[in-house]
């Protein structure tokens, strides 16, 4: 998301109309301002966050074609993207499989708020830990 920003401020110059930069535009737009500018039109704002939508895509893309999930949600800063983000990304994803194969994973933004993050993040690391132990605890009968 900083690096999105960063980018969008320092191509100000060469998109003055846009509604990120009216009225002065002294200030550099945060990731929600994007967000915002982008649901509502603006093409400054949508480039921005196609950049974004590449790099998810690809990398849902192939979770999508390794473990083949009924659903991705998509947890954080990004689940308050809104409609373009999602939608974008959406139709990415149909064009991306390698194979062209007909995967029905469904993408949705996380109902849940930002404490889910964590709780997937703890679930993860225990799931490490204790795999860890199991491996310990097999027994070789060579």
């Amino acid at each position: 998301l900083q690096r999105m920003e960063e980018k969008a401020w320092s191509r100000r110059s060469d998109w003055p109309d846009s509604i990120l930069f009216r009225n002065g535009g002294g200030e550099r737009p945060g990731y929600t301002r994007i967000f915002e500018a982008a649901n509502a039109g603006d093409a400054f704002a949508c480039t921005m966050l196609d950049d974004a939508i590449r790099n998810f895509a690809v990398g849902i893309n192939n979770i999508i074609q390794i473990c083949d999930p009924g659903l991705v949600i998509i947890q954080g800063e990004y689940a308050k993207a809104g409609d373009y983000f999602i939608n974008q990304l959406r139709e990415l994803l149909k064009s991306l499989s390698l194979l062209r194969m007909n995967k029905e994973s469904r993408v949705e933004y996380s109902t849940h708020g930002e404490e889910w993050t964590l709780s997937g993040a703890a679930h993860y690391v225990s799931d490490l830990h204790f795999a860890g132990a199991r491996e310990k605890m097999k027994v070789s009968f060579s």
